[in-house]
């Protein structure tokens, strides 16, 4: 919570928010819920019933203006969410079943839904992740659109890595990075994965 108040407070909105917690939750609402993982704070953003956004404490590229919206944690996506990322974290879901809706331009969403493609356990490149969109040149673009995906976890960022092992960048830094891959079973010592090598999407 600390956290999270911190960075409204560096936006200007130190105020606390209106919530929705002790009545129902209209799923049409732009709602926000903050949820204790393994992994420490996740906000978690819905608008219009859609999940939008996962993004951990301290993330780069939260929009300043779901920090204003209320909170409401009964709202059922999510619910949903927090159910399978539990399911996710105990080592017994391997895809996500959610009803998403990430905000961004037609390029990001299209290499965020490559993304959506590669197993747990796998590991991909940003050369593969630009083949598979079709700009089999373009890995520096592939590379910003990774950086801003706004739903963590559900959509695999953390799954690609250097073409030499190295594990790059991380929105939520390389250290969530880290855990999330050893989460499902990767070797990482010394900012380089060994028990895995990229391999294109399929």
């Amino acid at each position: 919570m600390a956290k999270w108040r911190q960075i409204i407070n560096r936006l200007g909105r130190s105020n606390p928010k209106p919530t929705a917690q002790d009545r129902p939750s209209d799923p049409s609402l732009n709602v926000t819920c903050r949820w204790q993982s393994p992994m420490g704070d996740l906000l978690l953003v819905s608008k219009g019933g859609k999940l939008t956004g996962i993004y951990f404490a301290g993330q780069r590229h939260i929009p300043s203006h779901v920090m204003t919206w209320p909170e409401a944690p009964r709202t059922p996506i999510f619910q949903a969410t927090i159910r399978q990322l539990k399911e996710y974290f105990a080592g017994s879901r391997s895809v996500f079943d959610l009803d998403l809706e990430p905000e961004g331009t037609e390029f990001q969403k299209k290499v965020w839904r490559a993304l959506q493609k590669i197993p747990r356990g796998k590991l991909t490149s940003y050369g593969f992740v630009a083949r598979r969109v079709g700009r089999p040149a373009g890995a520096r673009a592939v590379g910003g659109a990774i950086g801003r995906n706004p739903i963590a976890i559900v959509i695999p960022c953390h799954r690609v890595i250097g073409t030499n092992q190295t594990l790059t960048g991380y929105a939520a830094g390389l250290s969530s990075k880290k855990a999330l891959l050893q989460i499902e079973g990767m070797l990482v010592k010394d900012g380089r994965v060994s028990s895995g090598l990229p391999q294109p999407i399929q």
